[in-house]
């Protein structure tokens, strides 16, 4: 796909049983100050009482490394 279109968007949208809302996981690196991958999140905060901002984690931890959401930033640049 990445060779017919540009990918613009992974979206790793999770719901819980105990938070009455939404969030994301994103990706950034330990040294990665970027807020590139949390403008989309903090738009949809603002958009909808649905969805929260502050349940968002950005962090990539170990027992991450073979989610979807690393692999497709780590391996396909997404």
């Amino acid at each position: 796909m990445q060779q017919e279109r540009e990918l613009l968007l992974f979206c790793d949208l999770h719901g819980h049983s105990r938070k009455k809302n939404m969030f994301m996981y994103g990706n950034c690196s330990k040294n990665d100050v970027s807020i590139k991958e949390k403008i989309f999140p903090f738009l949809l905060d603002k958009a909808t009482d649905i969805f929260n901002f502050g349940d968002c984690a950005f962090s990539v931890q170990k027992s991450k490394e073979s989610t979807a959401r690393v692999v497709g930033w780590r391996e396909l640049g997404i």
